[in-house]
């Protein structure tokens, strides 16, 4: 947000009081937002304030089709409306990103942010800055940013630590690809776990070896360039994925390298980054290295089946990612959303992919009394506007109800000075609500 310009604000303590329903009646309408005229002395107070989007005369808004969230989930979407003219003085928002997230995530999500930007004409500008630790990051924590993209989410202890209380949910489902370059053998070549540890410990160095050669029979692994090894030597959240799933199914690994966004790997080509990793591999013959899928083509390198607990050989496609995360969605860890104890490596589930991955967003569960009024009403209706708009969106895989439906209740839940920003309708048939400009 533009107070937030130059660095971290001196952000005062929430402050309390009787004036505080009347300071934010005085927001919301600096805001372009009409309350109602209260039916009774204080229903006005538990009204949901709906949030305010641009809808000018060239059609933007529900034509765009931008309004609904996942919409393969089958959930509700939020009633917009219009119209509101804040060009003479743009909102800026600004966001953290976890360092481990690769350049495609952030190409994700800059684009996304970017489509509600040209869609309300400039009214907002979104400012991204990365990180510099794994995780939510102390840019959330000291207040100098609107919300955060992270790997990983808190524990309770790190949530403690916050001064004021803080909500994370879902946002991508992604997954992380085995990638290789063998002349001669094309996509779906099957691999386990314990190949894979023997691979990238240095132990199997031959295409052809017998382990590789049982997982494969009838195809032509003979005479082929001799394994080359390539990983990421900076912090990723692939290394993070793929080095659980071989600790976790190989205890050789598990003892000697353990798992982590980054970690010693024993042989191998160090890659930098995910282009760096893929630029090797599509230029050495016999190269195997890993990388995070944020879209399903990687053009002309081949893909490997994985071996998951149920023993099936499977593709990273975005069918399978999925039900990797619905193979956890009843777990207690999902269902209590507690974030931090939930894992998709290894998740159950017939046609589950095993190197499936969350990532998350994390903002204050009330922007009015977390910025202690430095964010005000207008900035906090548009920041939930651009928060819907990007969890609309799939960015590999589409979410099982579980989690599109957690990321809905944490968006709704938001607050501002204790009055909720966003209000989510249901049409009487049960499909989504329209543009009514209604409460």
């Amino acid at each position: 947000m533009a107070e937030h310009a130059g660095g971290s604000p001196k952000v005062a303590e929430p402050s309390q009081g009787p004036d505080s329903s009347a300071r934010f009646a005085e927001e919301a309408r600096a805001a372009g937002i009409v309350l109602p005229r209260p039916t009774h002395p204080s229903a006005w107070l538990s009204v949901v304030v709906v949030v305010v989007v641009v809808v000018s005369a060239m059609g933007i808004g529900l034509a765009t089709g931008w309004t609904d969230l996942r919409g393969a989930a089958g959930v509700s979407q939020p009633t917009l409306y219009g119209p509101q003219n804040c060009k003479a003085s743009p909102v800026v928002l600004t966001a953290s990103t976890d360092p481990t997230l690769d350049a495609q995530f952030q190409s994700w999500l800059s684009s996304d942010s970017a489509q509600i930007v040209n869609t309300t004409g400039g009214c907002m500008h979104l400012v991204f800055e990365q990180g510099p630790a794994v995780g939510p990051g102390a840019e959330l924590l000291n207040r100098s940013v609107e919300f955060a993209a992270s790997s990983v989410a808190p524990n309770a202890t790190e949530i403690a630590q916050f001064p004021a209380p803080v909500v994370f949910y879902p946002l991508a489902l992604s997954a992380v690809a085995v990638v290789y370059d063998l002349p001669g053998v094309p996509s779906g070549l099957n691999l386990s776990v314990n190949v894979l540890a023997g691979i990238f410990s240095g132990s199997i160095t031959s295409w052809d070896a017998p382990s590789i050669a049982t997982l494969n029979p009838g195809a032509r692994l003979s005479g082929l360039p001799n394994i080359s090894v390539a990983f990421r030597s900076d912090r990723s959240l692939s290394n993070a994925v793929f080095s659980q799933f071989l600790a976790d199914g190989n205890s050789t690994w598990q003892s000697r390298y353990g798992a982590g966004a980054s970690l010693p790997w024993p042989v191998g080509w160090a890659a930098n980054s995910s282009p760096a990793l893929l630029r090797y591999v599509t230029t050495t013959p016999g190269a195997i290295g890993y990388v995070q899928l944020m879209n399903a083509s990687l053009g002309s390198l081949s893909v490997a089946r994985l071996q998951n607990p149920g023993g099936a050989f499977v593709g990273p496609s975005p069918l399978n990612v999925t039900d990797a995360a619905a193979g956890v969605g009843t777990e207690a860890a999902v269902t209590s959303r507690d974030w931090a104890n939930v894992s998709l490596v290894d998740a159950p589930g017939v046609g589950s992919y095993p190197l499936a991955a969350l990532t998350y967003i994390g903002l204050y569960s009330d922007l009015g009394t977390a910025y202690a009024g430095v964010f005000t009403l207008t900035n906090a209706t548009w920041l939930m506007t651009l928060l819907w708009w990007i969890s609309e969106s799939v960015a590999f895989a589409p979410f099982p109800s579980p989690y599109a439906g957690e990321a809905e209740s944490a968006m709704t839940n938001v607050t501002y000075d204790g009055h909720p920003i966003l209000q989510v309708q249901e049409s009487e048939t049960g499909e989504n609500g329209g543009e009514t400009g209604e409460f």
